[in-house]
């Protein structure tokens, strides 16, 4: 099957190829962004005072650290990304789409003398795929977006080496099936089984919607099968899960309604010896619901997100985030608690790539109003209030307290106050200016010292400062 599907995309791109070249139509667009980040009390790596160590995302109390010094826990640098859309139409059939970064995205300011470094500044062709629209409906091959559906919610931007099919269906109706090989074993030397096992890790994907102007409602299925365990020595395993998706956005005049729900079930670790080991399954939540109103130039809404963190009365595993590697990249409704700059919600663009090991596990319930007024042309204004708190905090064990006691880690992330204005300085050329601010919850008041959690009885708060050029073309 796999060698059937190779010879139908070759043929399909040499068949298009096939035109003359002077037929060929091209067209680029992208962008080009510098921002400058300030980041105040966020612990930088790890830290190691005394004996006393912490998580980059960590916001701890002062005199357990290293005294009221802010540049101790303080960021300050920038970073930039060249980003090129580039489209070829070959002919009225085919077209070639890519999405290519001549200075990789979030590439900090750093080793400027080559492309080819391990501070990421290298060319990143990020995704490169062919498009054959035919009477029976739309095929794509090649490395395409798989992250992002419909909604910013859960999507990291992911790309993956694919096929898609799209059928031709009547309006309003929309269907969606593809396949994607998201680690591919067969072929690697390195692997003495390539031989004898399908080590691999594919994807599964099946959607169908209904799709008007004022109603947008989608459902799918996707399946994972992850074998890259199977010949793990002494403790082989595979990993074979589903996940559930249901999203729908209704606008009724000025009012719109958005939702987004998904579930997570199947095996997480099936152990090959299940009689010595448990298997462990996987029983995951994650959901978000937007309401607002767009009255003129004012949009203003309340938005609730939820990932279910890890319950310890559960033998499956329950942590959406452990799963998922955090709210979605692409998802950043507040500044700090969902941006790349701390490592709390989402991933970290300058640090290790993971987010925070205990708010991963917690979960969130975040619920939050924002507004976005356009005050003129030129000029507009964002600004967002929220209150975050963990789902589950029971599997982090309890932290010992100021009279030597037993405690439940508290589950309160904090409140966050957002602020930002954009102004248009020409058509083309944006400058940003976004502040944020988190007044920490008691989530954070513990301390590591030796190799037990203290109660503390302060942190710092975070503030958070992003300048940002975007020129667009």
């Amino acid at each position: 099957m796999k060698k059937v599907l190779s010879t139908v995309a070759a043929l399909g791109l040499v068949v298009g190829m096939s035109a003359s070249a002077s037929a060929l139509d091209w067209s680029i667009s992208g962008d080009y962004t510098v921002q400058g980040v300030n980041l105040n009390h966020v612990n930088s790596g790890t830290t190691v005072v005394g004996g006393l160590a912490g998580p980059r995302a960590g916001n701890y109390a002062d005199t357990l650290l290293v005294g009221d010094d802010d540049e101790q826990n303080s960021d300050a640098y920038y970073w930039h990304q060249f980003r090129t859309d580039v489209v070829m139409t070959v002919n009225d059939n085919i077209k070639v789409k890519s999405e290519i970064y001549m200075i990789a995205a979030y590439t900090g300011w750093d080793d400027t003398t080559t492309v080819g470094t391990a501070n990421g500044n290298w060319i990143d062709v990020h995704k490169l795929w062919m498009q054959y629209t035919t009477p029976y409906g739309l095929f794509e091959i090649g490395r395409m977006g798989v992250g992002r559906w419909t909604h910013d919610f859960l999507d990291d931007d992911g790309q993956g080496d694919a096929i898609k099919f799209s059928p031709t269906l009547p309006d309003p109706f929309v269907l969606c099936l593809m396949t994607q090989k998201v680690d591919e074993d067969d072929s690697v030397v390195s692997n003495a089984n390539n031989d004898e096992t399908d080590d691999d890790y594919d994807y599964y994907h099946v959607s169908a919607g209904y799709h008007t102007e004022n109603v947008v409602i989608d459902t799918a299925f996707r399946y994972w099968d992850d074998a890259r365990n199977r010949n793990t020595v002494g403790a082989p395993f595979d990993r074979e899960f589903w996940t559930w998706w249901q999203y729908a956005k209704v606008t009724f005049g000025d009012f719109y309604i958005e939702g987004e729900i998904q579930y997570d079930f199947g095996d997480w670790v099936d152990w090959e010896n299940d009689t010595v080991l448990d298997d462990v399954d996987i029983d995951a939540l994650a959901l978000m619901l937007d309401v607002g109103a767009k009255l003129g130039d004012l949009d203003i809404g309340l938005m609730y997100f939820y990932f279910e963190g890890q319950d310890n009365d559960d033998d499956d595993m329950t942590a959406y985030m452990v799963r998922s590697g955090g709210v979605g990249g692409v998802f950043q409704p507040y500044y700090v608690l969902t941006g790349p700059q701390t490592a709390m919600l989402n991933e970290d663009l300058v640090g290790n790539g993971n987010i925070d090991g205990e708010m991963q596990a917690s979960g969130v319930h975040c619920l939050g109003v924002h507004a976005d007024f356009q005050v003129s042309p030129k000029l507009a204004i964002h600004g967002a209030l929220a209150y975050a708190w963990a789902d589950d905090t029971e599997s982090l064990g309890d932290i010992i307290d100021e009279d030597g006691t037993l405690d439940e880690r508290d589950e309160s992330y904090g409140w966050e106050l957002d602020v930002g204005v954009a102004y248009k300085l020409l058509d083309n050329l944006t400058y940003e200016l976004n502040i944020g601010y988190l007044d920490t919850g008691d989530f954070f008041e513990v301390a590591y010292l030796g190799g037990a959690d203290y109660e503390t009885d302060d942190t710092n708060d975070i503030v958070l400062v992003t300048n940002t050029l975007t020129m667009e073309f």
